[in-house]
């Protein structure tokens, strides 16, 4: 799952370099719009069959990628709304705080043998 984020963020670089290259017209701008709502989408739609797999995990994981989700669907909409872009930023902070705190349950249980809570295994598929 590590090819994830660095997948996103070289697909999100890309995407930004092109958008602010001195070669693109400012009259395209409602394209490059276009094309990044497209990208989140795809991320969005990427990311939902990731969380699909984490039901048979933990509430953990079901967390980070289910905000992750909600946070590039949001990220979609937040190229034609400031709301959803605000909304998703406010996400994107639970969804890191949510990682944040899953690596450390997987490495406390890993190496000490501590269950925190959200860590037990589940079956809901």
């Amino acid at each position: 799952m590590r090819i994830l984020p660095g997948s996103f963020w070289v697909a999100f670089f890309i995407s930004k370099f092109i958008a602010a290259s001195p070669t693109s017209a400012q009259g395209f701008h409602g394209s490059f719009a276009v094309g990044e709502t497209l990208i989140m989408a795809w991320w969005s739609l990427f990311t939902l069959c990731f969380f699909v797999a984490t039901l048979r995990k933990n509430g953990c994981l079901m967390t980070v990628f289910g905000s992750l989700t909600i946070t590039f669907a949001l990220l979609a909409g937040g190229q034609w709304s400031p709301r959803c872009l605000k909304a998703a930023g406010y996400v994107g902070v639970f969804c890191g705080s949510s990682a944040i705190y899953t690596a450390f349950a997987e490495i406390w249980h890993e190496n000490i043998g501590i269950m925190m809570p959200g860590l037990r295994p589940v079956r809901f598929i």
